[in-house]
C-alpha cells in the first residue's frame, strides 16, 4: 500500500498538506477449487443432497451418473447416501440387466467413477469394449460430435488400460483434436459457458495431455465463475454437473486407472491448477 500526498505552499511560504491519497495494492483474484468450493453455498448443497436422495429412491441405479458428479465436488461426502455392499452388487445386477446398452454405458461410467474398487461386478469384458469401440468409431465416420464425445468419455473411464487401441489414435486423431478445439473456441466466444465446461471438462478426460495445450484465458475463468450464478436456475443435475466440470478443469491432475478414479487437487493456491486473475482497486482518497 502506498501514500501518495500532495503539498502547497501557503501565503507566508510554509507547506501545508492539502490532501493524501491512499493507494491501495493490486490484489490477486485466484480461481481454484477454494474459490470454487467457498461459491457454493448450503443452500445449494441442501439443494442437491435432496435432489440426489430423492432421485435413489426411484430409481437407485439411474442415479448413478449424477451422484458420480457429486463425489467429484465432494468425495469426503458420500457417506450420508449410505449405499452399503449388497445396494452396490444389485446396482451393478440392474445395469447389466438393461436393455438399453448405450445408456447402460453412462451408468458403467458412474457406478464405476462412485464405486472403482467395485466395479469387477459390471463385467466390462471384451464383447463391452468392443460395443463401446464400434460405436465410438460409427459415429466418428459419420460426424456426430455429440456422440463421439461421450463414446469417448465413455472409453477412457471403463477402459483405461486399452483406450490407445481405438481408433482416435490412426488417422482420426488430430481431426479429432482439431474440432473439439473448434467447439470450445465457439463455445467460447459466444458466452455458452454451460457447454464449454462440460465439452472441456469431457475433453481432458479423454486427452489430458493434448488438454494441457489448449489455453484458457484468466477472462474465461472470470466468465465461468460468475456464471455460477446463472446455473443456479438450471436444473439440479444441470447445476450439479457444472461444478464437477470446474473441478476437473481446476484439477491439478487426473487419476483414471483400471481400479481408480480420482480428481487430483492443488494442495495450496500456489501450486498448479490455480488460475489468477490481477483485480484493480480504486485508490481511496482522503482529504485533511
Amino acid at each position: 500500500m502506498g501514500i501518495r500526498k500532495h503539498f502547497e505552499k501557503s501565503g507566508d511560504g510554509d507547506l501545508k498538506l492539502q490532501d493524501m491519497t491512499i493507494e491501495a495494492e493490486e490484489r490477486e483474484e485466484v480461481f481454484d477449487w477454494e474459490k470454487l468450493e467457498g461459491e457454493i453455498t448450503e443452500r445449494d448443497k441442501a439443494r442437491l443432497v435432496d435432489y440426489l436422495t430423492r432421485y435413489m429412491l426411484w430409481d437407485a441405479s439411474k442415479s448413478l451418473v449424477d451422484l458420480s458428479n457429486f463425489k467429484i465436488l465432494f468425495p469426503d461426502q458420500m457417506d450420508q447416501f449410505k449405499i452399503d455392499g449388497w445396494a452396490r452388487s444389485e446396482i451393478a445386477r440392474d445395469i447389466k440387466k438393461g436393455s438399453d446398452r448405450i445408456f447402460s454405458f453412462q451408468l458403467d461410467r458412474g457406478f464405476k467413477i462412485l464405486f472403482p474398487e467395485d466395479s469387477g461386478d459390471l463385467d466390462l469384458n471384451n464383447e463391452v469394449f468392443e460395443d463401446l469401440r464400434s460405436n465410438l468409431e460409427g459415429n466418428l465416420a459419420d460426424g456426430r460430435m455429440e456422440l463421439i464425445y461421450q463414446a469417448a468419455f465413455d472409453l477412457r473411464i471403463l477402459f483405461p488400460e486399452r483406450f490407445l487401441e481405438i481408433d482416435l489414435e490412426q488417422d482420426r486423431h488430430w481431426w479429432y483434436h482439431e474440432v473439439v478445439r473448434d467447439g470450445l473456441d465457439e463455445s467460447r466466444q459466444n458466452g455458452k459457458w454451460k457447454r464449454f465446461v462440460n465439452d472441456a471438462s469431457r475433453y481432458r478426460i479423454v486427452f489430458e495431455p493434448e488438454y494441457g495445450e489448449y489455453k484458457i484465458s484468466e477472462g474465461d475463468w472470470k466468465a465461468m465463475f460468475d456464471y455460477i450464478n446463472k446455473m443456479r436456475k438450471d436444473s439440479d443435475d444441470d447445476f450439479l454437473r457444472y461444478l464437477a466440470g470446474l473441478k476437473i478443469l481446476l484439477a491439478e491432475r487426473l487419476v483414471i486407472e483400471k481400479n481408480d478414479f480420482e480428481v487430483i487437487m492443488p494442495k495450496t493456491p500456489k501450486e498448479k491448477g490455480s488460475f489468477k486473475q490481477v483485480k484493480k482497486e480504486r485508490p481511496e482518497r482522503k482529504n485533511f
